[in-house]
């Protein structure tokens, strides 16, 4: 990225979330408590100057197809 970020301008950023072991995110859980995840981005341009964000982000478990096949072997 080149120059001053503009308000509203996107900047695509990766992240690996596997090695965080991070659980889906939950909304009112027995109406106890909830689970909510945020990332802090702080992005420092070559002048020194620093840019923050704070961004909740949402989780959640994709759904595993299971074939019938592979359901009937058996793990010793």
């Amino acid at each position: 990225m080149d120059g001053v970020p503009v308000k509203g301008e996107s900047i695509p950023i990766r992240f690996f979330l596997a090695p965080l072991g991070l659980t889906p995110t939950f909304r009112g859980v027995h109406h106890r408590f909830s689970v909510k995840y945020f990332v802090n981005l702080v992005v420092v341009d070559e002048e020194g100057r620093r840019y923050f964000k704070q961004h909740e982000i949402r989780l959640w478990r994709k759904a595993v197809d299971v074939d019938e096949d592979s359901a009937d072997v058996a793990v010793a």
